[in-house]
């Protein structure tokens, strides 16, 4: 932590910044819980979700930034995140409410006292104009209320925006290439998304993050599409809706919210809010505040603190903190410290005043607009305090209380405590606004949470932007047989740290839970027994020099060098059982100034693109994997083509082609021929393709061209060199020497020896450009058989040493790659561009040997680069199932339920039985007859989901559950094909 703030002061100077419960609570719980099921307030309701890091939060757009509508989601600000979630009534929240206060002259505008009829709603609209209107079902609220504007879930921004002046526009449709100029410029400037699905461009309605770098002519201003925290949410609400005897005042409630899953922030959370007077009035006399009920601990053990973190000159302390004196109650999962910092207030007046008061609905807590608003101001002799004003001013100062009495041994000592925190009082002219910016943070004990708040300070100061991981990567996840296939893309790799302008991707980390996310396997604990992360089930970096600890964090592993891939594949799974996974991207980090790796944030819900829920399956009888062929069609550069079928559902009907990009080639196009579309391209020698249309394509290439690979024989033996001779006749081939003038047609190409019975003509030593004659009788043929599909036979030059007119071992073959045609006494054409292997037959000295015999062959193997003007075909070929009606008799024997027997209430899923069997290795159509053991039918099942898994809730054909007891099923085919076999239910 130490380096993480020596890293922040580093920063800042580099950029020149600024420097047990009552009745009346158990009831009004209860009230809240009763509530989540009941519909919207409004059909413009929508919630956002903050939880990238430990701390999480679920807010909505009424005011609330705790105790929101939508509590039930996550509930109010729980922390730590890894130690899992409770129930609403066995909760390991930090904070029960966190509210807005707005008052001027007695009007007061809250979000705390009538829960459901809120002053603050969202503006009329607000549901198609500031988030989007046509979300996914997995995006929505029980109770149907849209995800508001998620920064990093693009498809919840509305698809258009207002504008300054509040006129509404419409978004434009169409890819970027086809949108008109003015169109253009109108999604580059305002960093819209386009969504592919919807064929739609669409807007974020908050801010984009503030260039910080003072030499950037953009500096102090926002940058399009980029966001300083990993989740930013906006919210608007105006007071249109307040409540009698609150009026509304014509006030608009901005807020943009921020989540940080990097480690060094992820127990901090900022709330920056705006509010403009759009009235015609002037507004004065008025304050801003919040009312605050921590709830950290024991409820009946609360001890409040303050500090003043010296962000402001002005004001009293702007730090309020709480924490259960002893921690007695055991139903608390952590004892810690839980916190809120006042980084910004109204017109930088610091904090003017704040009160506690014990937290008991109907008796002090302030329930009305004049009973807040004395408290607000810190007025102790108002008439319409709701009860003695000694229950809200402590100590010597009536505008900012002791908060020291609140601990044990002091008077009133610990109790269910809240505040009231508030900055006044102010005007606001019509058009004028006040900004205001709350940062809420945890800590294990007050130290930890001293430090949180000042890099919550110095993330402010820097326009919440700190040191920014690589952004998580979109997961996809495929089921298969006793596996998992995970795929991802590489967008974190070409991402660029906001803060250091760097390059700085390190590599991936792959996390598996069986318990839906609560959990991610194996634990890592500090010394002192607390949870800092979890062993990944796998990790892929860059082949560098950044391995292995990493020096600024010793719980944190930077890899192995493993080089980066976009695939894996988990095998160690149970087909049936339900599992999680999600991907994170991490940094290299800084050793110079001592900053450790930072990783981005796990998945935690299904709308993090970073998070998947997969289920393997058994394969159907019969099924059959997919495959492909590889054809190459131009050129004769060497290339071994690997195709992986990552996705067989992506998969199209299409063809393939693989072109090179330079002579020698470094790097390949992977081509839909039908498209014409580039899909992937990569390097040579590389496994870090990316899965595109359902596989992934690699190349291996030669580094040189010219080079002997190697010489075998018929027999697929090695015969290159006198360490290698053939085991049938004692010979090998050696290379004399080659000819660097050829060109590489002839230095790339593969060359067969085919030893026949009629042979060949070779040629004698001749001129440059001359006709080769036709002068010896040779035993063999050479064949050019580069590509398979057209093979041609070529010339040869014999060094006959010994005069003797024929071969003998030992003499020199010259391989010339020109077409061989017998034209009367000439046999082809000799040029210095086609010659270039020099070989000759041979045998150890002192071992008899021979020349290979008739129907015996040797092949040439050259290395060969591939260049340019190199292509290869790839045909995929589908995964398909053999009807072969006796290879699915036979496999019906392998046909089993599991569980079985199925034990009532028995774990054997991811988190509880729900009452569900799985028949397994089934054919892809067939059905399945269930038998009591008397031979009374109680369901037919009927399978054509072409897996060889089917799942059955354990009802009959009525919908009732079933009895304990034996039963019988019967699958068949529609063959007629049949297995009989049986299960269990017990208890």
């Amino acid at each position: 932590m130490k380096n993480l703030l020596k890293y922040f002061f580093i920063l800042i100077l580099s950029f020149n910044l600024i420097s047990a419960q009552s009745d009346d609570e158990n009831e009004n719980r209860n009230q809240k819980i009763n509530s989540f099921n009941n519909i919207a307030t409004s059909e413009d309701d929508a919630f956002g979700i903050l939880d990238k890091g430990e701390l999480i939060n679920a807010i909505g757009n009424q005011g609330m930034i705790s105790d929101s509508y939508y509590q039930n989601l996550i509930y109010n600000f729980r922390w730590p995140k890894s130690k899992g979630v409770g129930s609403i009534t066995n909760d390991v929240n930090a904070m029960d409410d966190l509210c807005i206060l707005f008052g001027s002259k007695g009007n007061v505008l809250d979000s705390y006292t009538r829960y459901r009829a809120e002053d603050w709603m969202a503006p009329a609209g607000a549901r198609g104009k500031y988030h989007a209107d046509d979300q996914p079902d997995y995006l929505l609220a029980p109770d149907g209320a849209p995800r508001l504007a998620h920064s990093d879930i693009p498809i919840t921004w509305p698809k258009g925006f207002v504008d300054s002046t509040g006129v509404w526009h419409d978004a434009p449709s169409g890819k970027y290439i086809s949108l008109s100029d003015i169109d253009k410029e109108i999604v580059s400037s305002k960093g819209a998304y386009y969504d592919s699905e919807k064929d739609v461009w669409r807007f974020w309605p908050g801010n984009f993050r503030t260039e910080i770098d003072p030499t950037s002519p953009n500096f102090g201003k926002q940058v399009p599409g980029e966001f300083a925290a990993d989740r930013e949410i906006y919210v608007i609400a105006t007071d249109h809706n307040a409540q009698p005897p609150s009026h509304s005042m014509g006030l608009t409630f901005e807020m943009q919210c921020y989540s940080y899953g990097r480690r060094f922030a992820q127990d901090i959370q900022f709330y920056d809010i705006k509010i403009t007077n759009n009235s015609n009035d002037v507004i004065d006399s008025s304050y801003f505040g919040y009312y605050m009920d921590f709830q950290f601990g024991d409820v009946l053990e609360e001890t409040y603190g303050t500090y003043n973190s010296e962000i402001n000159p002005n004001g009293y302390d702007n730090v309020f903190y709480q924490f259960d004196y002893n921690g007695s109650n055991p139903g608390n999962v952590e004892v810690g410290y839980f916190g809120t910092a006042l980084l910004s207030t109204p017109f930088n007046m610091g904090v003017t005043d704040a009160h506690f008061f014990r937290d008991l609905t109907g008796n002090i807590t302030p329930a009305e607009d004049k009973n807040i608003w004395p408290v607000m101001i810190s007025d102790p002799n108002d008439p319409n305090l709701m009860s003695a004003k000694e229950n809200y001013f402590h100590g010597t100062n009536v505008h900012f209380d002791d908060f020291s009495l609140t601990a044990e041994g002091k008077n009133p000592g610990p109790t269910n405590w809240t505040l009231i925190v508030s900055t006044g009082a102010f005007t606001l002219k019509p058009g004028e606004y006040m900004k205001a910016t709350l940062a809420v943070s945890a800590g294990n004990d007050f130290k930890d949470l001293q430090e949180n708040m000042a890099i919550a300070q110095k993330l402010y100061l820097n326009k919440f932007l700190g040191p920014s991981t690589p952004p998580s990567p979109n997961l996809n996840g495929v089921a298969g047989d006793g596996k998992v296939t995970l795929y991802w893309d590489n967008n974190a790799e070409n991402s660029i740290d906001l803060v250091s302008k760097k390059k700085d991707f390190q590599g991936y980390k792959i996390y598996r839970s069986q318990d839906q996310g609560s959990t991610w396997g194996k634990q890592i604990k500090d010394s002192k027994g607390n949870l800092v992360g979890y062993v990944p089930i796998a990790q892929f970096d860059k082949k560098d020099l950044i391995q292995g600890v990493d020096i600024n964090n010793n719980f944190n592993f930077l890899g192995g060098n493993t080089g980066i891939v976009h695939y894996f594949v988990d095998s160690t799974v149970v087909n049936g059982v339900n599992y999680s996974y999600t991907i994170t991207s991490y940094d290299s980090g800084s050793v110079s100034i001592g900053l450790e790796s930072l990783e981005s944030a796990r998945g935690t819900t299904g709308a993090d693109a970073n998070l998947i829920d997969v289920t393997p399956y058994s394969n159907a009888i019969g099924y059959k994997n997919s495959g492909y062929s590889v054809t190459q069609i131009s050129d004769v550069g060497n290339g071994v083509i690997s195709v992986k079928v990552i996705d067989s559902e992506k998969l199209t009907d299409d063809n393939y082609l693989v072109t090179f990009n330079g002579s020698p080639a470094d790097s390949f196009y992977l081509i839909n021929e039908n498209t014409k579309a580039i899909i992937d391209s990569n390097a040579l020698n590389s496994s870090s393709g990316i899965v595109s249309e359902g596989l992934v394509v690699s190349v291996t290439g030669d580094d040189v061209t010219g080079e002997i690979k190697d010489i075998k024989n018929h027999l697929g033996e090695s015969v290159f060199g006198e360490e290698n001779p053939s085991a049938d006749g004692n010979w090998f081939i050696t290379q004399v020497n080659s000819n660097a003038l050829a060109d590489n047609n002839s230095k790339g190409s593969n060359y067969e020896f085919r030893f026949t019975e009629n042979g060949s003509y070779a040629s004698g030593l001749t001129g440059n450009r001359k006709p080769m004659l036709k002068k010896y009788e040779v035993p063999y043929e050479i064949w050019n058989v580069r590509n398979p599909q057209n093979t041609f036979q070529v010339n040869s030059i014999l060094i006959d040493n010994n005069n003797n007119n024929k071969l003998d071992l030992g003499e020199e073959i010259r391989v010339i790659n020109t077409n061989y045609e017998v034209n009367g006494d000439t046999i082809g054409v000799f040029g210095l561009l086609y010659w270039y292997y020099n070989i000759q037959i041979d045998t150890s000295t002192g071992i008899g040997g021979r020349l290979p015999l008739d129907g015996e062959t040797f092949t040439i193997y050259s290395k060969s680069q591939l260049t340019e003007n190199d292509t290869f075909k790839v045909a995929i070929i589908p995964p398909s199932f053999n009807s072969d009606a006796s290879i699915i008799e036979k496999a019906l024997d392998d046909i089993k339920v599991v569980p079985n027997p199925f034990i009532v209430n028995a774990a054997w899923e991811q988190v509880e039985n729900n009452r569900r069997m799985r028949f397994m290795y089934l054919p892809p159509i067939c059905s399945i007859s269930i038998f009591t053991i008397r031979g009374e039918l109680v369901t037919k099942l009927y399978h054509d989901n072409q897996t060889g898994d089917h799942d059955w809730n354990l009802t009959n054909s009525s919908g009732m559950e079933i009895a304990f007891g034996v039963y019988i099923y019967v699958v068949e085919t529609p063959e007629g094909k049949k297995t009989i076999k049986k299960f269990a239910v017990i208890k």
